[in-house]
């Protein structure tokens, strides 16, 4: 067996170190935990959303018009919704349904900035508590919303625009986890 030697041991220390993976302590903060069973990309919150955005899975949905019946469930964690909107008044947009599972803060990413709204049970718009457009931490995703929702099923609503099909992700802003073998 052949030794590593200086340079070569430092350069696969940091490869190890740097290289990005799905996992994580189920803080925000981009740290590995200290058994080694998991390592993030140090990306916090936003990691979920730039993984699944650029690598899926990838689930097609179809929008429903404003308030009508049988709104697609996009509450399926770890990944992608790619969602051909309806017709709306003014443009393109529709419903979707998120069943939060969680009382906690969730991080929406979107390929496209096109309007959102967040609506609970009882139709109330649910307020976005940070919204990031510029200085993203990753390539594919448009904006960041992050949201405080308690358990329950929420409607989002997307639109109007004139894009016809928009990419989504939603996971919980508290981290990214995988569970691996």
């Amino acid at each position: 067996m052949k030794r590593v030697h200086g340079k070569a041991a430092w350069g696969l220390a940091v490869l190890l170190a740097v290289a990005p993976g799905c996992g994580g302590d189920g803080g925000n903060d981009g740290d590995v935990p200290a058994d080694g069973t998991a390592e993030t990309t140090g990306l916090g919150k936003y990691e979920g959303g730039c993984e699944h955005m650029a690598e899926g899975p990838g689930q097609p949905v179809a929008a429903v018009a404003y308030g009508a019946v049988g709104a697609p469930d996009v509450g399926a964690g770890h990944t992608r919704f790619d969602m051909d909107l309806a017709s709306v008044e003014g443009g393109k947009g529709g419903d979707v349904a998120y069943p939060a599972a969680e009382a906690t803060d969730y991080v929406i990413a979107l390929d496209a900035d096109v309007p959102l709204a967040i609506l609970d049970g009882s139709g109330a718009q649910v307020a976005i508590e940070e919204t990031l457009r510029t200085g993203l931490p990753c390539n594919g995703v448009a904006v960041f919303h992050t949201v405080e929702l308690d358990v329950g099923s929420y409607t989002l609503r997307l639109g109007p625009t004139s894009i016809a099909r928009v990419s989504m992700v939603i996971e919980e802003a508290a981290g990214h986890v995988h569970e691996h073998e």
